[in-house]
């Protein structure tokens, strides 16, 4: 029901058959820009949709979605917005995600919020059981700083069809009912009025009284309807009693009511089997002579409707299990009293008892109780008095006049064969034969003739017949004409049809007519979830934008009806939206970084359609009510937001943006002590660093080797190896500019053996044994580097330890002091 809802709902969910969702175009490194053109373009299109998870709080419903996109990576939302007869169902977005190049799907899952189902469903009634479902999509597409929104709509409409149901499964209960006492006819069922709470629907059921003399009463008319098992109707007459007089119809005619809180418990099992409803409907009448309460008919049928369901639509009957009690012999109520023998009284005033009344109610061919004895009746074996003296004239006996007619009645224009075959002469022959018909209806003068009746009525009809002696006889009957039952024909007029919200109308439908001049109701539906109104003028108010099927349906007294539709426009009011442009920070130095917000900009008509920000700084614009943009270059920038509304009526506010230029900082750095022997402790100091036009912010320290740099204005570090030490400081101010320099660091050293220091004294008689015989050392302790010459020390390696020099060289040292 809900119909093919729909791909779409809730994380979206895109109704049924949503068709492109737009095209983009993009090259490589490029934004996508939109094209009408199917070639190298970038699109959306829905592969399918289908029912979920139905629980007690939601409907499920997934979409399937298709992006084929040929040229280039963009980022991509993806929004979807469904309705139902304008109420809004649905408005979901997806979580953005990278569309890679090349075709790939999506499944989108969105909750229907089984709560908004009853107020759907009054609009839905009022538009007759039909609903207009739209499924708008639409995609967020972007590259870099610029984007693009393609978007697509998709209207379809759907029908469900219960009133049918109730109708069809009525016409069940039509026919010839408990022994053929009553007859119903012409039932019927449409809706009445609808609001939050409740849904009426009118049934009539006209019964016919077949009892020639009696009058019948029918004190309770009571039924339910049921969809899969749900109870949705339950009604009892609230008439004490119909009274229906013999020969004649009345309409017992009931309101009933549909809680609208039990709609979503039946749509649930609707979609549960594939959106199909089993139903039973249940006629129960009491009429007097039967008893109390006396079941009718149990019908059954089917109804599908084709949402996202491949279903064929419609209610279908599987058949009515039809109850015929037998007549109790005597039934009183009150003044009301059915003898056990009725008495029904014949034309010729001779009378038969109900006893003679066979069981389908057909008189019997009883000579004792018709006319003539039952004579040249058919079935009589006899035409004449076989024991008469064949050569003995008596006297003539008249002729027997029987008067026939095809049917007796029926609406207008009603053709009648009147027949006087029947007719006979016991002793002779007929010779002529009259016709004489009340009204204009021309008479006649043969055994057989056809006449047709224009206008409604009671029509005697006279038979005289005349044999060849010249005696007569006559014979009568009455044809009753109806009013023919034609449907009325609906005109809708409206004044003015279109003009801009709030618009009133006024609509006439004094242009409808009825052939049998006898319209009942006229009844208008204005597609804008108000209430129905009801009379030959009325006027109207349209509050909103947009485009309203105004339905005009017209009742005649049997039940016939016709509808017609006239459309009304509705534009918004021409006002253009208001722009207002906001930016912090306004002013600052370079790279100065400032958020746009367009929040406050407004429209009359609340129909803001787009933003767009231009920076008057080179580069391109932003769309959106939010934007960010960085300003790299000194300079004043009048920055332009442009507010656009549904017709394209626009705005435009500047804000300007003040960016000024950064002197970049002075960097000093010091380094206290500068030089001395390992083990050194220095301490660097950068607080003599400067910035002309704001403040420092960080300060970073990077000395090379492996002493490790750091981060503050001043910082200590200790030196405990030989060498020269570059230590550069980087300092960055409060606009991101920066500057570096460098000082050095001086560490002497000593020689040193497994921590002992060697002092090289002139005056030491030292040999190479010497050094080898000191037990702090060995060979392993001081190796010999192959870097070593006599007359030199060379660092050995990557050790931190120093060769040490022979002793023949130390002694040549020593000398030479």
């Amino acid at each position: 029901m809900i119909a093919k809802i729909l791909q779409i709902i809730g994380g979206i969910t895109i109704l049924s058959a949503v068709a492109a969702g737009g095209v983009l175009v993009a090259a490589p490194g490029m934004v996508p820009t939109v094209t009408d053109s199917p070639n190298d373009s970038a699109e959306i299109r829905i592969v399918d949709n289908q029912w979920g998870e139905v629980t007690e709080e939601s409907i499920e419903v997934q979409s399937e979605a298709q992006i084929t996109n040929p040229a280039t990576t963009f980022q991509s939302e993806v929004s979807a917005d469904i309705s139902m007869n304008g109420y809004q169902m649905v408005s979901t977005t997806t979580s953005e995600e990278t569309i890679e190049q090349g075709t790939s799907t999506a499944t989108i899952e969105s909750q229907i919020s089984r709560e908004d189902i009853p107020e759907w469903w009054v609009s839905h009634i009022e538009n007759g059981e039909e609903s207009e479902m739209k499924v708008e999509l639409s995609g967020d597409f972007s590259k870099g700083d610029l984007n693009v929104s393609p978007s697509t709509e998709q209207n379809r409409r759907f029908q469900t069809d219960i009133r049918e149901s109730i109708r069809m499964q009525l016409k069940g209960f039509e026919g010839d009912k408990a022994g053929y006492l009553i007859t119903v006819n012409n039932t019927n069922a449409e809706w009445g009025t609808v609001n939050q709470q409740q849904t009426e629907i009118i049934l009539k059921v006209p019964v016919r009284n077949n009892h020639p003399t009696e009058e019948i009463p029918v004190t309770d008319f009571s039924g339910s309807l049921r969809l899969n098992e749900i109870l949705l109707l339950d009604w009892e007459s609230e008439q004490n009693s119909y009274i229906i007089q013999p020969g004649e119809t009345q309409t017992i005619e009931i309101r009933a009511y549909i809680d609208n809180q039990d709609i979503d418990d039946w749509l649930a099992t609707h979609i549960k089997n594939g959106e199909s409803s089993d139903y039973e409907i249940e006629l129960s009448l009491s009429i007097g002579p039967l008893g109390d309460k006396s079941s009718l008919a149990v019908c059954s049928g089917r109804l599908n409707t084709t949402l996202l369901s491949e279903n064929i639509p419609g209610p279908t009957r599987d058949g009515c299990e039809l109850q015929r009690p037998e007549i109790v012999d005597s039934f009183d109520t009150g003044s009301f009293e059915l003898r056990e023998n009725p008495v029904i009284k014949l034309r010729d005033e001779k009378i038969i008892s109900g006893e003679d009344i066979d069981s389908g109610g057909v008189l019997p061919n009883d000579g004792d109780n018709l006319p003539n004895g039952g004579d040249n009746l058919p079935g009589s074996e006899e035409e004449g008095d076989e024991s008469s003296d064949e050569n003995t004239p008596g006297p003539n006996e008249s002729p027997d006049a029987i008067a026939n007619a095809d049917q007796l009645s029926g609406t207008a224009p009603l053709t009648v064969t009147l027949d006087a075959g029947e007719s006979s002469d016991p002793d002779g022959a007929i010779e002529e034969y009259r016709w004489s018909v009340e009204g204009p209806t021309p008479d006649g003068r043969s055994e057989e003739v056809t006449r047709q009746f224009q206008t409604a009525g009671e029509y005697n009809i006279e038979l005289s017949v005349v044999d060849d002696d010249g005696a007569e006889d006559t014979d009568t009957l009455t044809v009753t004409v109806e009013a023919a039952d034609n449907p009325p024909e609906a005109v809708a007029e409206a004044s003015p049809t279109s003009g801009e919200a709030p618009l009133n109308v006024d609509f006439d439908a004094s242009g409808s007519n009825d052939p049998d001049g006898d319209i009942a109701e006229y009844v208008w539906r204005f597609d804008d979830l108000s209430s129905p109104e009801r009379g030959e003028d009325v006027s109207h108010e349209f509050d909103d934008p947009g485009r309203y099927d105004v339905q005009l349906r017209v009742v005649d007294q049997r039940g016939n009806e016709d509808t017609d539709t006239v459309t009304i426009t509705v534009n918004a009011p021409d006002n253009p939206p208001e722009a207002v442009a906001e930016a912090s920070p306004t002013s600052g130095k370079v790279p100065l970084e400032v958020d746009f917000d367009a929040s406050e900009s407004s429209d009359p008509d609340d129909d803001v359609a787009r933003y767009r920000w231009e920076f008057d700084d080179g580069r391109g614009p932003r769309f959106g009510e939010e934007a960010t943009r960085t300003f790299t270059d000194p300079g004043t920038y009048d920055v332009e937001l442009t507010v656009t509304d549904e017709q394209d009526n626009t705005d435009t506010d500047t804000v300007e943006i003040e960016v000024e230029s950064n002197e970049p900082p002075n960097a000093v750095a010091e380094a206290n002590p500068s030089s001395g022997e390992a083990p050194l402790d220095v301490t660097f100091d950068a607080s003599r660093s400067s910035d002309p036009d704001g403040e420092i912010e960080r300060y970073t320290w990077q000395i090379e080797g492996a002493t490790p740099g750091g981060q503050g204005e001043t910082i200590e570090r200790t030196f405990r190896t030989r060498g020269e030490y570059e230590a550069t400081l980087i300092v960055v101010d409060d606009n991101g500019a920066r500057d570096r320099t460098s000082v050095t660091v001086d560490v002497e050293g000593r020689f040193q053996a497994n921590q002992e220091t060697v002092d090289l004294d002139p005056t030491l008689e030292l040999t190479e044994a010497s050094f080898q015989n000191r037990s702090t050392m060995s060979s392993a302790q001081i190796p010999r580097s192959p870097l070593q010459r006599d007359d030199s020390i060379v660092r050995w390696g990557s050790s931190e330890m120093l060769s040490l020099p022979s002793a023949s060289r130390v002694k040549q040292l020593a000398g030479d002091s």
